[in-house]
């Protein structure tokens, strides 16, 4: 709540050293990741892994390399923060020069893929995509970005041997444990739901009711007892008062700025196969976000008013002159 309220006090030259802060605090991030990574340890250097004490294998590069982790101790928290700070690179909000932005976010890309997360890199290329298709103005440029982007997607699965890379990717994706494990937290939804009470449904039944759910078997029973689904855990814990406040801050997100609004996007697509509220970053990172798109919003507001006000006095001004000068006129006559 005390990230919702200082966030909700931005202004933006604030808001600017908050992007700033978080881009570098991401970048270092990377740098331990990277070192870690790249020595090969089986266990990490620092902070601990929650999953048995070794890390798993990094499926985006090879079984070479470890899932790189950070100061996190998770991939998937480190990966978060790197997220935001290709979201605030890719929107400027750092107010970076162009070879600067470039060479950062080159960083930002290289400590994405070593944290080994494919949900954070589709998450990266969603939100990427759609913003470059909504910075284009006209229509037809719209076209052409649409355009370009099936070429260059047709050319490069033609490529070599892309189709069968997409393919051999696409396979390991969906025929993994990981993506059954999401699967059957979203499928479980129904079962969860006839189990409770009209007032369950409503506020839901509090933290421990995840755990209770999974001893009686209504959660995944593959031996990882974690939902792996923000939205489901949401629902389970708060019921659908749970779920509408989850939603107006997200929405409250999406409708800021496009230096918000990326980074909500980013977030809220990581909801679909991580529990991002169950981590202390994760529940920083999303009332941040929410504070900041509240005082952006205000800040916006404030200064189109002023400017507005300006405008009126400008124009009530020029219309006294040009009356005073009339009138003027009229009595020389």
């Amino acid at each position: 709540m005390l990230a919702l309220v200082l966030g909700a006090r931005l202004l933006p030259e604030d808001f600017r050293l908050f992007a700033r802060g978080a881009t570098l605090f991401a970048l270092v991030q990377i740098s331990f990741s990277a070192f870690d990574v790249l020595l090969g340890q089986r266990y990490p250097l620092w902070g601990y892994w929650l999953e048995g004490g070794y890390r798993s294998a990094n499926s985006l590069l090879s079984d070479e390399f470890f899932r790189g982790q950070g100061l996190a101790s998770h991939s998937i928290v480190y990966s978060l923060c790197v997220l935001l700070g290709i979201s605030f690179v890719l929107t400027n909000a750092v107010k970076f020069k162009q070879s600067l932005r470039v060479l950062v976010g080159a960083g930002l890309i290289f400590g994405l893929i070593i944290s080994g997360t494919r949900s954070a890199v589709l998450a990266a290329i969603i939100v990427v995509t759609i913003y470059g298709f909504l910075e284009v103005r006209r229509v037809s440029q719209k076209l052409m970005f649409a355009l370009g982007m099936f070429v260059l997607g047709a050319y490069f699965l033609q490529a070599s041997n892309a189709v069968k890379f997409v393919d051999s990717l696409a396979a390991d994706l969906f025929g993994s444990a990981s993506y059954t494990h999401r699967l059957d937290g979203l499928n479980a939804v129904g079962d969860v739901a006839s189990d409770r009470g009209l007032l369950g449904l409503l506020f839901g039944q509090g933290g421990a009711s995840v755990s209770d759910l999974f001893a009686r078997g209504f959660l995944q029973q593959d031996g990882l007892a974690v939902v792996d689904n923000q939205l489901v855990t949401t629902f389970i814990v708060g019921g659908f008062i749970g779920i509408s406040a989850l939603s107006l801050c997200v929405i409250a997100g999406l409708l800021a700025r496009r230096s918000v609004g990326v980074a909500m996007a980013a977030l809220f697509i990581m909801m679909f196969s991580f529990d991002v509220l169950t981590w202390p970053a994760g529940v920083l990172l999303l009332y941040s976000i929410t504070g900041s798109s509240l005082s952006v919003g205000r800040s916006e507001r404030v200064a189109s008013g002023s400017r507005t006000r300006r405008r009126r006095t400008s124009h009530h001004a020029a219309g006294q002159q040009r009356h005073l000068t009339s009138s003027t006129e009229g009595r020389r006559s």
